[in-house]
């Protein structure tokens, strides 16, 4: 794959565009690891991309975004950019083509902000992602709390990184996930789902669960497990006590992928009247609820603290936290 990249940006070369690999391929590159996609950013517009390309999809040639597809593997090509303001929290609503610098200013995180040219073979950082790298730290770009207004998912994005790679998130980094935890719904519940999945699936997950714990983001995104976790939730029928799930996570267990994701895309009734949903949910917002004798939402607890134990689609033994 990453001959084939590469082979992409000297065409893009050889039409007298800048190429070069950006994203998380360059982290990995740098880190010492084989990267599993490579993007490329040039300063080639979309339409100059679709020329040099036979074979492309302008998913989002808004944005500046083309999917080159050569020797059967997609690669994002997009063109430098600097962003407008962002109105939904995810999408700016207008983007101005310019510099490699500036699109690595617009960037979310240091680590993800750096450039990697395949001609020369030497990473181009205007935003000190190698010294972050080497401090094992995940810190945002230019001020935090902009850039976690411009798209609310780099706040679970941050405790991602932090998960997968094992490092710190930097201090002004976390002050400012902190103070703007309670607006992670304003998002789609699907996005947040697929964050979640990341996290819960790393074998580092306890280190990921301390730390929505402790940024305030899962009792926004999740209240009834805060409140599984404390007590305040009986359990009866097929749901466990109020410590199972912070025993099991604790205790590491392992447990498969469909199971995670039958966490966090769906409740759903446990046979038992005290452990059915209630009230809005950011996975199900579009289904009615289900109301427990206590009023409070017992569904995401039962799937989540559900202790019987069986064989996940994808062939990984799954047990109860």
């Amino acid at each position: 794959m990453e001959k084939t990249a590469r082979d992409i940006a000297q065409r893009l070369r050889a039409a007298a565009h800048i190429a070069y690999f950006a994203g998380g391929c360059v982290r990995d590159m740098v880190r010492g690891l084989a990267a599993k996609d490579f993007d490329v950013a040039t300063d080639a517009t979309p339409e100059v991309v679709q020329k040099i390309f036979s074979h492309t999809y302008a998913v989002g040639a808004h944005f500046g975004v083309v999917v080159v597809v050569e020797n059967g593997f997609n690669f994002e090509v997009a063109t430098f950019r600097s962003d407008g303001a962002y109105l939904d929290h995810r999408h700016p609503v207008d983007v101005r083509f310019s510099s490699p610098e500036e699109d690595a200013k617009r960037r979310d995180f240091t680590i993800n902000g750096m450039f990697f040219d395949p001609e020369k073979n030497e990473v181009i950082d205007f935003v000190g992602g190698r010294a972050d790298l080497e401090a094992k730290l995940v810190r945002a770009i230019g001020d935090p709390a902009a850039r976690f207004a411009e798209d609310r998912l780099r706040m679970l994005r941050a405790v991602r990184f932090a998960t997968v790679l094992d490092y710190k998130i930097d201090n002004r980094t976390w002050d400012a996930l902190v103070a703007n935890a309670a607006s992670i719904n304003e998002i789609s519940a699907e996005r947040i789902r697929e964050e979640l999945v990341r996290i819960f699936l790393s074998a580092n997950r306890v280190r990921g669960w301390d730390l929505l714990d402790e940024s305030g983001l899962l009792r926004t995104i999740l209240p009834e497990l805060r409140l599984f976790a404390a007590g305040a939730i009986s359990s009866r029928g097929r749901c466990f006590s109020a410590h199972a799930t912070d025993a099991g996570i604790v205790a590491g267990r392992s447990f498969g992928a469909s199971r995670v994701r039958r966490f966090t895309s769906r409740r759903r009734e446990t046979g038992h009247r005290d452990c059915r949903r209630n009230g809005p949910n950011p996975f199900q917002r579009a289904r009615p609820p289900w109301r427990g004798n206590d009023g409070i939402d017992h569904g995401t607890v039962a799937i989540f603290a559900r202790g019987d134990r069986r064989r996940g689609r994808d062939g990984a033994t799954t047990h109860g936290f």
